[in-house]
This record gives C-alpha cells, structure tokens and sequence, in this order.
C-alpha cells in the first residue's frame, strides 16, 4: 500500500497554498464536464435510429468519448489544467462536430440519420465547453477558443437544414457556457490569492513579532546592566561637573521608572509641561526661553505626551551640537492641534548629510508620526535650526 500512495502524491503534489487548492479544484471540474458528456455521448448513441449513418457517428462518438476521457485523465493525473490540453481540445471537438455533420450531410440529414434536429455530439459539446473557461486565460482567449466551435455548430445546423432560430441559439450557448465557467474561476482564483496574501503577511507580521520579542530578550539585561554601570557612576563622584552630575541623577531616575512600570505619559496643562521641561534644560547649562499662550487652553489631549518628549530631544540636540546655551521653545494653539516650535542661532548641519536612520529623523519624527502628528527640520549651516512640531489634541 506504501508504493501506491507514494506515485500517487509524487504525481498530483500536495496543495501548499490556497492557489494550488483552488487549481486542483478546478481540475476536478474539467475531469468531471468530460467524464459527463462522454456519459451523454454514451446516451445518445444508444437511441440513434438504425441508418447507414450509424456506424460511421458510432466511431465518431467513441473518438469523442476517447478524447474526453485522455484530457480528463491527464487533469486528474497532473492535478491542474494544462494550456497545452485545453487548445488541443478546443480544435478537436469542431473537428469531431464537423465529421459527425458530414456524415449526417451524406446520408440524409438530421431527422434522418438522430432522430433529433441536431448532432448526437450535442450535449458533450455543450457539457465540455466549460473547459477553456476553466483555464488561466483571459476572458477574450476564452471566447476565441471557443469561437471556432461556435461557428462549426452554426454553419453545419444550419447546412443540416435546421431552422435559423434554433441552430443560432445552440451554437451561442458554447459561449455562455464558457462564460459562466470563466466566471466562476475567476473568482476562485481571485479568492486563492487574496488568502495567500493574508497568509504571506500574517507569516510576515508573526515573523517580525518575533524578531522583536527576541530583541526585547537580549536588550532587557542590556539595559539593567547600563543602569547598574550609570548608577555607579553616578555614585562614585567620577562626574565632577555639578550640574551634569545632577542631569545624570534624574535621567538615571526616570531610567528606572521606565523599566519598572513603562513609559507614563505627562500629566497637567502643556504649558505647565513646557515650564518643567525649560527648567529641566536650564539645570543642565541650557537656557530656554518660553513663548507661550496666555489665558484658557484646550487639553492637551492624546498629542502632549508625544510633543514634550520631542521638544526634549530636540533642546538636547541644541545642547549636543548647535554650539549655543540658548534655544527659543514656542507654543501655538491651532485648530485641530498644537505646534510646537523649538529654535536656536546655532551652528546648524546640512539636512542632506545627516543618514536617516539617525538624529532628528528617529527620536523626533517617528515618535510625532506615532501620535498621528507630524515634524519638520529647518536649517542652514551656520544660521541655525527650526525643529517644528504639530500633534492632534
């Protein structure tokens, strides 16, 4: 039992993605339209009426059955359709409906020679017309493969002696029947690779969760150990200026309540906010000078944490490298938000030289952009920067 189920899957291949469920689905539509009209062949032949047509539409018949059964065998076996197969098909069946009409032709004509006012290859025409539409093509490949059936049909019902009013609407229905089919896939289709790439991102967002949990691993005793070297630092006198001693204590503090209880947003009027972060500055060497608002305010809102934790990083870029001890801190109310304005008279940079991942790009606009605000840098070396601010309240 173990060698047979082994070719079996080495032929069809297990259905990894929804794309190739939705082509073995399909395939089992093109098995099952001619395995069905080989069964309406088989039914039609049985009652054709004895004539010397019969033989000769009998030998027609099983070369349609024949044909019908290898490209069902070949869908099965493959497990998706094969273009190669399907236009194959589509000039063997005219061919097939054109023989059988010649023969009808030669012998008497429809009545005659069926029964009835049409080829006995009627009903598997009809059936297996399904197929091209089935295929990965475009709709109009469809209606062009089908196109030559279409007017075999036609012409030889019509050659036949049937009337204008049925042999026109029989030939037409190859085309509805494929139509619907094309249909029908296309939305399969459509549908498989819509959940593949949910799938591709889904796999994606879980792969980059866990890159970040890994990260996360490594960098929680990465930052417990710099605090634990900051802190002795601190401890032992090793900075001798006051003030950058004292900064080193409250950023060492506010380290600390970061890792213990995550980040807290500020509470209290902006304003309030901007005077403390002013004060903040000024103890490390760096004068802010405030314009602000006067009279009653809005709240601040959801924008306020965002805006002074990049007003902060902003005065500790002049404090870096502006080369000044002043820098000018604006507020602005607006009407959906606030803008924030931080300036200085500094030595400013070339906006241009400065790598994106660095500086003013990763602390201040992707934090504001986090917010649902936004910033935007100014400056000319040797006249200064403008770092603006805006965030919803």
């Amino acid at each position: 039992m173990t060698g047979p189920r082994r070719r079996n899957e080495a032929t069809v291949g297990p259905a990894t993605s929804a794309g190739d469920r939705a082509e073995r689905t399909l395939s089992v539509g093109v098995f099952s339209g001619p395995v069905a009209g080989v069964l309406l062949v088989a039914g039609q032949t049985v009652s054709l009426p004895a004539s010397p047509a019969r033989g000769p539409l009998l030998v027609v018949c099983v070369l349609a059955a024949l044909s019908a059964g290898l490209l069902a065998a070949v869908t099965w076996r493959r497990g998706r359709l094969s273009r190669a197969w399907v236009a194959a098909d589509c000039l063997v069946r005219p061919a097939l409906l054109a023989a059988s009409d010649l023969i009808i032709w030669q012998e008497g004509g429809l009545a005659v020679t069926t029964g009835r006012d049409n080829s006995p290859l009627y009903g598997y025409l009809l059936m297996s017309s399904l197929i091209p539409g089935l295929a990965p093509w475009r709709l109009r490949a469809v209606l062009a493969s089908v196109t030559l059936l279409v007017a075999t049909s036609a012409v030889g019902e019509l050659a036949l002696g049937g009337p204008t009013w049925n042999a026109l609407p029989d030939a037409s229905a190859f085309y509805g029947s494929a139509t619907i089919a094309f249909a029908v896939a296309h939305q399969v289709r459509a549908v498989a690779r819509r959940t593949d790439a949910y799938h591709r991102e889904a796999a994606e967002r879980a792969a980059a969760i866990s890159a970040a949990a890994e990260r996360h691993r490594h960098a929680e005793p990465l930052r417990r150990r710099v605090l634990v070297t900051l802190a002795e630092v601190v401890e032992s006198g090793a900075i001798s200026d006051p003030r950058l001693a004292e900064q080193a204590r409250r950023e060492l503090s506010w380290l600390h309540g970061l890792l213990s209880h995550g980040p807290h947003a500020p509470d209290g009027d902006l304003r309030d906010l901007l005077r403390a972060l002013a004060a903040e500055r000024a103890d490390s060497g760096l004068l802010v000078l405030l314009d602000l608002p006067s009279g009653d305010l809005p709240p601040g809102g959801r924008g306020t944490a965002a805006l002074v934790q990049a007003a902060r990083e902003a005065l500790t870029n002049v404090r870096k490298h502006a080369g000044v001890d002043a820098a000018r801190l604006t507020l602005r109310p607006e009407e959906d938000g606030w803008l924030v304005e931080v300036a200085d008279d500094g030595r400013g940079f070339d906006l241009d030289s400065v790598p994106a991942r660095l500086g003013l790009t990763r602390s201040v606009r992707d934090r504001m952009a986090r917010a649902g605000g936004w910033s935007r840098v100014l400056s000319i070396p040797g006249r200064g920067t403008v770092v603006r601010l805006w965030a919803p309240r």
